[in-house]
This record gives structure tokens, sequence and C-alpha cells, in this order.
């Protein structure tokens, strides 16, 4: 995630911020007009914090829902992830905020029992490998959880969902922002003092305000999304009876098709 904004006498700045108090740049402008691409996670979590600073956003997002890449499904007995799955309270501490003010459930990936692992020749074997994941957690009511919280902390801003960006311009007067609908060729042009863009790198590599800054393209189509060529498959059983015999329901493979099995 990264932000655009006009700062005096009006010139063009883009930085990458390392906390939401490094926004201090928006909300010290005068009544200032924020425009937020992407309602995922940090998307929506940006909009909380400018709100906490009584800063209001428009908050734009492609999908008819929120959450981006964190997408739950309910299923008989709990919910599925079927994008990111577990936090790292070590590594994502501002996420893990996140979950205990809105008091969701964690849980520790179950890993009782031994993992098959199949090696690049196909030849399969159960290794014992204790804990692979640490303290990472699992969510309850999994993480799209966490964009519903997001949601129900905002008063002021507003979301609108299937609507896409098509361009970015940024002069010395506005960042313009060249929206429309999903399936519709009829667009409006809508201008803003900052742009905080928080989607896939690449997707904002293509609008004009970032083609014509050489260095900056150039880093946001190298900037990788994370586990962006992943795919994956869920299987949903009554019982877990491999635990009777002793698996712990994960395997491994550097064969493939499937590389990892949860």
């Amino acid at each position: 995630m990264f932000f655009v904004h006009l700062s005096p006498p009006r010139v063009p700045s883009y930085a990458a911020p390392k906390s939401l108090s490094d926004y201090r740049a928006i909300h010290e402008l005068s009544s200032p007009k924020v425009i937020i691409v992407g309602a995922g996670i940090s998307g929506l979590a940006a909009a909380v914090g400018l709100e906490a600073r009584g800063v209001s956003a428009l908050v734009l997002e492609a999908r008819d829902r929120l959450g981006g890449r964190a997408l739950s499904v309910p299923v008989p007995g709990g919910v599925l992830d079927l994008g990111p799955s577990w936090v790292w309270p070590q590594y994502q501490p501002r996420v893990s905020k996140i979950i205990r003010e809105a008091s969701l459930t964690a849980l520790a990936q179950y890993e009782e029992g031994v993992l098959r692992y199949e090696n690049p020749e196909g030849d399969v074997r159960s290794i014992e490998y204790p804990s692979r994941y640490g303290d990472a957690v699992r969510l309850a009511k999994g993480l799209g959880s966490i964009a519903c919280h997001l949601e129900s902390q905002l008063e002021r801003s507003e979301i609108r969902l299937n609507t896409t960006v098509r361009n970015v311009t940024v002069s010395e007067s506005s960042i313009a922002v060249e929206i429309g609908a999903v399936g519709s060729e009829a667009g409006e042009t809508i201008h803003a003092d900052a742009l905080i863009v928080a989607t896939p790198p690449a997707l904002a590599a293509q609008w004009s305000a970032f083609a014509s800054e050489r260095e900056l393209q150039n880093g946001l189509l190298r900037w990788p999304t994370w586990m962006a060529a992943h795919a994956k498959f869920a299987a949903v059983y009554e019982r877990p009876f491999w635990r009777e015999s002793g698996f712990s329901g994960s395997a491994i493979s550097h064969r493939g098709p499937l590389m990892e099995v949860v």
C-alpha cells in the first residue's frame, strides 16, 4: 500500500507508509478529499485510521464485496478461507491488534500427528514435523471477519462497490481518478487531494500517474503480490478420519499438482 498527495505548493508526493501515523501529510491538509482504491483489509484499515484523525474517505472497490483477497465462505460447521488463512502475531502485530480489538476468536492450527511428504521423484513417506506453523492462528469466522469489523468502524466514509479505477493522473492542481461501474462503458472523473492505493502494485502501475514516474512504475512492477500464482482447493468431510490413523492432515509435495495440503 502507498499513497499520493499534493503537498504545498501542490507538488505531487509519493510515499509508502510504515504506519498510519505516516498519513499525517494527509490529515494536516485543510478538509482534504481522500480516495482509497481497494476495500481489502489494508484499504479499510487506512479508512478507519483516517477517520480516527477526523478525515473521511471515498473507498473504491471493483469487486461486489469487501475484503479483497480475504474471502471467507460458510460451510457446515464453520467457514473456509479461500484466500489467506493464517495470521502470524509475531510478524503481523497490527493485524493482531485489530483481532484483539474486534474480540475475534483465534484458533491454533491443528498439527498433531505425522505429515506426509512426497519428493520430486514421487516417493511418499511419513515424517515427524512437530510445528510447521509456529504461533500462527486462524480465525473462527475466517479472515474475512477482519474486513467486516473494519467496515463496522466507519461512520463518515463512503464505500462504492463494483467500481473500477480506469486511470489516475496527477497535476499540480488535483489528483484525477477516472472511474466506472463494472461492465459499463460510462464513467466519470473525480478529484482528490490524496490517493491511497491498496491494490496489487501491478494494477496501479498501469495508471498514467505512475507511468510517467519510471522509477516508481518499475518498482511497482517488481513488487510481487504474495502467492498470486497459487490456487486453492477445499474439500469438506463429515469428520477428520485421518487423525484416527495418526495423521495430522498436512502434506507437502515437491512433485505436485497439490504442493501443500493442510
